[in-house]
């Protein structure tokens, strides 16, 4: 079995294409060396999995196809080491210590700022509707003034020469 199938069906990635990209980009070694996506996996083999500031180090138990809709619980598929599972649970905790150390701004938590109406932010950015960086007398909006074509008097149909 390819080795981005069995990650989709072991339910790391969501999607064969993010398995895809994920063992192209090296992300997903195997035995310890990088690999491509084609790479067809057997029982037995370790995998070094690193998503983000988490890392799996696995064994491939099981590398049956399964028919479509049915595949076991994921769990079945390998098993994991404890020194990786112990660091996993370590990142997760000290992850969650900085979360409550640090409480994050409006702004980074994607909150409008709340400055009272208009005036100067503390970035020193104007707030209000204004037109921003627009010359003055320059048009607002998509459209353009049409030009006269003329009329009969012209000669040509109304055409400009």
């Amino acid at each position: 079995m390819r080795i981005d199938q069995w990650l989709c069906n072991a339910r790391f990635f969501k999607a064969r294409g993010l398995a895809q990209t994920a063992v192209d980009s090296g992300r997903v070694k195997v035995n310890g060396e990088r690999s491509k996506s084609s790479v067809m996996l057997a029982v037995g083999d370790k995998l070094n999995i690193q998503l983000g500031e988490y890392s799996w180090e696995l064994t491939v138990l099981s590398v049956t196809e399964y028919v479509h809709g049915f595949t076991p619980e994921p769990r079945e598929l390998y098993e994991e080491d404890e020194d990786s599972l112990a660091r996993r649970a370590q990142a997760m905790e000290a992850k969650k210590l900085n979360a409550i150390e640090r409480p994050r701004a409006p702004e980074a938590r994607g909150e409008r700022h709340r400055a009272g109406g208009r005036g100067e932010r503390p970035g020193g950015e104007r707030s209000g509707r204004g037109g921003g960086g627009a010359a003055p007398g320059a048009r607002k909006g998509r459209h353009r003034r049409k030009r006269p074509r003329g009329g009969p008097e012209r000669g040509n149909g109304g055409r400009p020469q």
